[in-house]
Parts: structure tokens; C-alpha cells; sequence
């Protein structure tokens, strides 16, 4: 399989794959760089290099290579990556035997067959007359009910079971697969699913990873939806109906549309407004905000004009605000609808212009604070000040935050130095910057990752410089032996850039062929080999070769002194020891290297 994987690297352009999940902008000789996908950030810290196909975060510490970035931005293990990455490279894999396919490669294939098995089901049983004529009541049309994998369930409690079981699928496979209950009362299994219109929920990739049934026989006293419950491959909370239709759209667009039912979803899609994804439930979650954050920072949510939708927009703004978001309320105008799907049926043209004038979520909390409220009463206007100050505090920009309470102060007839005062105690007595608690996903880069101590940076420095300049590598190995850099992590790294650069003439990569060949790539740390390559590019590629000598002369001189004062430390910590039991040869023995050490000085 390493040659397979080798052949996938050479073959695509790890710029170019990155590139289509992240806009990169040029940042020097070879590098390119944008903001993480993978941490909330303003200025840009994610660098890949084009020249060594590596990529590393500067601000959260993530780095690796063409798959790594791919396994971490979809969510999947490494050989559902290597199948991904070898279809579009062209790279003919060797076939899996069925015991060795893991777990979740199981369940995925359960959850593609009983897709198909609830299409076909749709499309020609005549048990599912009542849900094709659904579909069609509902505007739905052939080719969206194509596109997204529409189904039926049969009304059997084991339908399900013995078609895919046919197809070689056990039945502990589905039940971890969430299709199939156990039955309480002897053995076996039953059909989850039963007579429901079947709504496929795909990853970004498209992969089926669970399911949502709509009951349609009005009669019934189920639950008009079900869902897949949380297993391997299914996690509600960051699940997004219409991910992999959406994502492109998102990107293009710069903005994603959230809406809250999977009808929604496709009758936007209908239309040709695609950058349109349902959240599973009825609040947008933080796991559905970070993923939502590799396509797009800008949302507009457009959730049901019910109270229970209101409130669902409200936790979501909050929490998108929170996570560095810049959000704006999609508003459907009384009469034309109380959901997306029934605003587009009937009048597109509405839904349209509601979606173009979307409203900056502080405009949409002020005209819910304030609808049928009484403002000349005190004790509301001071409700309402409040909670639009508690709000507004968040803002970190001052002329923004300046612009709202300007536009509050007019509201509420209060002048804005008194809204100032208020919102400064409301900061007071909040916490996290600026009195706003702390979202789950920070910004700060010392929080995510510390920074290093002055010895460790040094080192780091100094290793950064050698694989970017090989012409100092010559001058720096015979002067600087690994013992001098601080962690062991790095001077393994040094030994074996230094025996690479002694058999091939480069530091950077591992000599070819023998298995004594040290491994940059396997046996050090991935993260750090990227990190050091990234930081050399950014730091030190584009100095002349007089401020990159001195640069590898200061740094040097600099490792030098610290690993002299480490050591003059050492030795009076061991004088110390020597004194208190009286051992008088080992004290005379300490002063002579201290002195030694200080006369190299």
C-alpha cells in the first residue's frame, strides 16, 4: 500500500486539494497560507509549502500532509481518505478481503445498501404510491428526489433485514448501523424504519451516515420523524442535511443558508439556491459550526416563524457570534409562509428577496426585543437595554460596537454615555473577554498553543533555518551538536537531518533506499517535521545569504549561552548537594568544571 500512497502524493498537488476547501493567498518563496479551517482565527496562520507538500497551523499546532489535511477536514480514517484521494488521482487500489474492512467501513456499507434498497422501494413498489404522490404534492420533483436519495421504507418488520442480508450484510452490521432494533422478546431483529418517506443524511462526501423517516398516514400516533440514533458513523449534533449538495455553493458563495427542515433544503435546491444545509434538530450546534466554518464564516438562518423556530435561531446566533461568525436572520413576511419550502411554493420571488435583505442579527434582536412591547415604560426599557447590551458587548470591534449603541441609544431615548456605563457592568460581571463568556473554540493562539519556552524557540529557530538554507547546514552541524537544542523531539530531528544531509547531501529529506535510512516522515513526529518546514519558509526563506549567515551565527551564539547557563546551573545545584553531606573532593571536583565552563566563556 506505500507505493499506492506515494503515487497518490506525486500525482496531486496538495495546494491544489487545500485550495479547494480553503481561498490561499501567496505568503513568500514556495508557501502560500490562510486562515485555519480547524480554529477560530483573524490573521492568517495555516502555511503549506508547495515545494515539501506540507501544511502547519502556527496558531493551533495541527500539521501534516495530503492526507492528514483530508482525514481531519472530512471527519474520516485514513483508508476511507486513501479511497477518496485514489479515484480522483487515478491510482488503482488493491481490493480490501471482507475481515479486513474495519468496523465503520461496515456500517458504511450497510447504510449504501439500505439507501438503495429505500430508492428502489420508492421508485417501483406500489405500497409506496402514497409517498410518491407526497413528494409531488409537495413540488418535488424527479430530479431532486433523485438527487438526494429519496426513499420509502416498506411497511414490514423485516423488509429491510432479509434484502441486505442477501447482499451478504449481518444483521449486528445493521444494528450498529442504527436500522434494526433487537427485539425485546425472543431473538432476532426488527425494522427500524417502517412505511416512512426516507430522507438520507450524507457526510460532506456524500456518504450515507444515517437517516430521517417522515411517517404519512395521518392516522398514526408515531412520531411524525425518527431518526438514526448516534452510532459510529452518525453524530447528530454535527450532522447538516444537504452537506455534500451545499459545500461547493458555500465556498463560492462565501455565505451557507440554514434553514431547519430537509424540505427546506430541497426546495431551495430546486431553485438553484444551493448554499442551502438543514440543521438536524432545531439549534445549530458547535460541532455544526466548526464544520460549517471550513466552507464559510457568513451565515443567514432562516428557521420556522414559530416560537420554538425563533428560539432555535436566537441559540444558534449566539453561539455562531460566539464562534467568530458573522451572522444575518433571514425573515419570511407574514402571509407568505411559515417555512422556506412553503414561502417558495408559493411566490419564489419572496423567498428570494428575503433571503437577499437578510437582516444583521443585531437588527433582528432588537425588533424581538422590542415587537408589542410598551419603550416608555422604565422597567421595560431597561429589560430591553439589557439584553441588547449583553449582546452588544460581544462585538470586538469598537466602531461596530460604537455603531449599535449609538442605534440603541435612539431606541431607547438613553444617552449613549449611560449605555456605555451600563454595558461596561454588565462586562464586569460577565467573564472571558470583554465580559462575553468563552466560546468552546478559541481564538487566542497562546491558549491553543503555548507558547514555547526562549531555549525551546531557539531551537526550533534554529532547525526552521537548516531545512530552508542547505548551504548553512555544512557550517551549523560542525558546531552545534544535537545536545544543545532543547527536547528530545528535536534533536532526534537534528540526527537525522543531519545523517540525511551526510548521505544525500540534503537536510530535508531521508537518504533514498537501506533500512538504516533514518525516516523523517515516520519516525519524527509529522506535525513537527511540517512545523519546522513551514517556519523555515515563512521566517527565513526570502533573507539574503549574508542575513541568513548571521541569522544561523546569532542563533548559534544564542544556544551556546543557554546551554552554558543550563549547565553552570547544574553544577551548583550538585555543589549544593555535595556541601550538605560533607563530601569535599566532589565540591572540588564541581568548582573545577564550573570554572572550566566559565573560562570557555
Amino acid at each position: 500500500m506505500a507505493n499506492e500512497v506515494e503515487e497518490i502524493k506525486q500525482r496531486l498537488d496538495l495546494a491544489e486539494v487545500i485550495g479547494g476547501y480553503l481561498p490561499l493567498a501567496k505568503a513568500g518563496t514556495g508557501s502560500l497560507k490562510a486562515r485555519c479551517p480547524f480554529h477560530q482565527e483573524k490573521t492568517p496562520s495555516f502555511y503549506v509549502s508547495r515545494d515539501k507538500q506540507m501544511w502547519y497551523c502556527f496558531g493551533c499546532g495541527e500539521g501534516g500532509d495530503l492526507f492528514t489535511f483530508v482525514m481531519k477536514m472530512e471527519g474520516m480514517e485514513f483508508r476511507e481518505v486513501l479511497k477518496i484521494l485514489a479515484d480522483k488521482a487515478g491510482v488503482k487500489l488493491p481490493e480490501w478481503k471482507p475481515e479486513e474492512r474495519s468496523e465503520r467501513e461496515q456500517v458504511l456499507e450497510a447504510l449504501a445498501l439500505a439507501a438503495r434498497f429505500y430508492a428502489a422501494a420508492l421508485a417501483d413498489a406500489p405500497q409506496a404510491a402514497a409517498s410518491r404522490e407526497y413528494l409531488r404534492s409537495r413540488g418535488v420533483s424527479p430530479a431532486m428526489t433523485a438527487a438526494f436519495n429519496l426513499g420509502w421504507a416498506p411497511d414490514s418488520w423485516d423488509a429491510l433485514q432479509l434484502a441486505l442480508k442477501k447482499r451478504g450484510v449481518k444483521a449486528n452490521d445493521l444494528e450498529k448501523s442504527g436500522m434494526v432494533l433487537r427485539r425485546e422478546r425472543g431473538s432476532g431483529w426488527y425494522d427500524r424504519f417502517r412505511n416512512r418517506l426516507m430522507f438520507p443524511i450524507r457526510d460532506a462526501s456524500g456518504r450515507t451516515v444515517g437517516f430521517s423517516g417522515r411517517v404519512l398516514a395521518p392516522e398514526t400516533k408515531e412520531a411524525k420523524y425518527i431518526n438514526t440514533p448516534q452510532t459510529l458513523v452518525y453524530n447528530k449534533s454535527a450532522a447538516l442535511y444537504g452537506l455534500d449538495l451545499a459545500r461547493q455553493a458555500m465556498r463560492e458563495k462565501d455565505q451557507a443558508i440554514v434553514v431547519e427542515g430537509n424540505l427546506d433544503v430541497i426546495a431551495c435546491h430546486q431553485i438553484e439556491m444551493k448554499n442551502v444545509v438543514a440543521a438536524s434538530g432545531t439549534a445549530l450546534t458547535g460541532e455544526q459550526l466548526r464544520i460549517l466554518a471550513r466552507y464559510t464564516r457568513n451565515l443567514a438562518i432562516a428557521f420556522d416563524s414559530d416560537s420554538a423556530g425563533q428560539n432555535a435561531a436566537r441559540r444558534g446566533i449566539e453561539l455562531a457570534i460566539a464562534q467568530g461568525f458573522t451572522m444575518r436572520v433571514i425573515t419570511i413576511p407574514a402571509g407568505a409562509g411559515k417555512d422556506p419550502d412553503e414561502c417558495i411554493k408559493k411566490d419564489e420571488r419572496v423567498w428570494r428577496e428575503a433571503v437577499a435583505s437578510a437582516a444583521h442579527y443585531m437588527d433582528y434582536l432588537i425588533a424581538a426585543e422590542t415587537a408589542g412591547r410598551d419603550l416608555t415604560d422604565p422597567a421595560i426599557k431597561k429589560k430591553i437595554g439589557n439584553a441588547l447590551l449583553s449582546e452588544a458587548r460581544k462585538i470586538p470591534d469598537a466602531i461596530e460596537q460604537t455603531h449599535w449603541l449609538q442605534k440603541f441609544s435612539a431606541l431607547l431615548a438613553v444617552p449613549e454615555a449611560i449605555l456605555q456605563e451600563q454595558m461596561g457592568r454588565l462586562s464586569k460581571a460577565g467573564t472571558g473577554p470583554g465580559g462575553a463568556k468563552k466560546s468552546g473554540i478559541s481564538g487566542a493562539k497562546d491558549e491553543l498553543h503555548p507558547a514555547p519556552s526562549r531555549p525551546r524557540l531557539l531551537s526550533e529557530s534554529f532547525l526552521a533555518l537548516l531545512f530552508v538554507r542547505p548551504e548553512l547546514v555544512a557550517a551549523a552541524t560542525a558546531a552545534t551538536p544535537p545536545e544543545i537544542l532543547t527536547g528530545d523531539d528535536l534533536r532526534e530531528l537534528y540526527k537525522a537531518g543531519v545523517a540525511s544531509y551526510t548521505q544525500t547531501g540534503h537536510f530535508s529529506a531521508p537518504p533514498a533506499g537501506g533500512a538504516a535510512a533514518p525516516d523523517l516522515s515516520g519516525n519524527i513526529e509529522h506535525n513537527l517535521l511540517s512545523r519546522m518546514i513551514l517556519k523555515g519558509e515563512r521566517d527565513y526563506a526570502s533573507l539574503s545569504a549574508t542575513a541568513a549567515e548571521e541569522e544561523l551565527r546569532t542563533l548559534q551564539d544564542a544556544l551556546r549561552g543557554l546551554n552554558r547557563s543550563a549547565r553552570l546551573e547544574d553544577l551548583r545545584r550538585r555543589m549544593r548537594a555535595a556541601e550538605q553531606i560533607g563530601d569535599q573532593s566532589k565540591v572540588a571536583e564541581l568548582e573545577a568544571s564550573a570554572r572550566e565552563l566559565m573560562s570557555s566563556i
